[in-house]
C-alpha cells in the first residue's frame, strides 16, 4: 500500500511526542493483539483487558525499544509476557476453593496473622521464579 509508514517511524515519532503516531501503531496491531490474547486465555473480557495492559506496557517501555529487531516482534513478545503471567495468576486463584477453606469470622486476628504470613510466602516463592 502507497504511502504505508514504517513501524520503525512511527516509534520514532512516538518516542518524540507525537500522539498522532502512537494511535496508528495502536490501531495496526490491536486487533491483532487482541486476537492473541484471545487465543490464550479463551475469554472476550480478559483478552481486552489484556490488549490493554499490553498497549499500556508497549507505552511505558516504548523508549527502551532499540530497534534492532522488528517492533511487531517485540510488541507480541510484550502480549505473550502478559498472557502468560495472567494465566499463571488465574490458575493460582483457581486453586483456591472457598469451599474447602474453613470459615472464619473477617475480623478474626488469627486468621488475619496467617493469610499475612501465607502472603509474605507467596510473594517469596513468585519473587524465586524464573523471568520465562
Amino acid at each position: 500500500m502507497l504511502g504505508t509508514v514504517s513501524d520503525e517511524k512511527l516509534v520514532a515519532r512516538a518516542l518524540a511526542g507525537s500522539n498522532n503516531a502512537w494511535q496508528k501503531l495502536v490501531k495496526r496491531y490491536e486487533r491483532r493483539v487482541y486476537n492473541y490474547a484471545l487465543r490464550m486465555v479463551g475469554h472476550p473480557d480478559d483478552a481486552a483487558d489484556l490488549m490493554q495492559e499490553v498497549f499500556m506496557g508497549v507505552y511505558r517501555n516504548l523508549p527502551g525499544f532499540r530497534g534492532d529487531g522488528v517492533f511487531a516482534a517485540w510488541l507480541f513478545r510484550i502480549a505473550s509476557f502478559r498472557c502468560t503471567d495472567y494465566l499463571r495468576r488465574r490458575r493460582f486463584q483457581d486453586t483456591f476453593d472457598e469451599q474447602t477453606s474453613p470459615a472464619r469470622s473477617p475480623f478474626d486476628p488469627q486468621a488475619a496473622a496467617m493469610t499475612t504470613h501465607a502472603n509474605r510466602q507467596i510473594g517469596q516463592a513468585l519473587a524465586s521464579l524464573p523471568a520465562d
